[in-house]
């Protein structure tokens, strides 16, 4: 499920801070920490962060990107949030989406 792409989650949507992209991406690697999501991949330049989320009963591993890109006087995030096995999560990517967005505002 990606910000701005799954039809079946219209409220979830790219967020967009009156901040510089590296404040932004600073604050979403800290964000990324805090939800003990484990980094694998971070390019500050390219405003791109990829992480693994683990789930905590079956251990199942999902995959977590996060973009961040000046677009005019705005930086917008967009985040995508994958489950690696099954076809469906029950709705735990898009509570990863709405958790991380939410932390990321507050941050910000």
């Amino acid at each position: 499920m990606t910000t701005g792409a799954t039809p079946e989650y219209p409220d979830l949507q790219a967020q967009r801070f009156s901040k510089p992209a590296a404040d932004v991406f600073a604050a979403a690697l800290a964000t990324a920490k805090d939800m003990e999501l484990e980094v694998v991949n971070q390019w500050p330049d390219k405003g791109e962060l990829r992480a693994v989320a683990t789930t905590r009963v079956f251990r199942f591993k999902d995959d977590v990107t996060v973009w961040i890109r000046r677009e005019g006087d705005a930086t917008s995030v967009n985040l995508r949030s994958h489950s690696r096995i099954g076809k469906g999560d029950l709705g735990a990517n898009a509570r990863r989406i709405r958790d991380f967005q939410a932390r990321l505002a507050a941050r910000l």
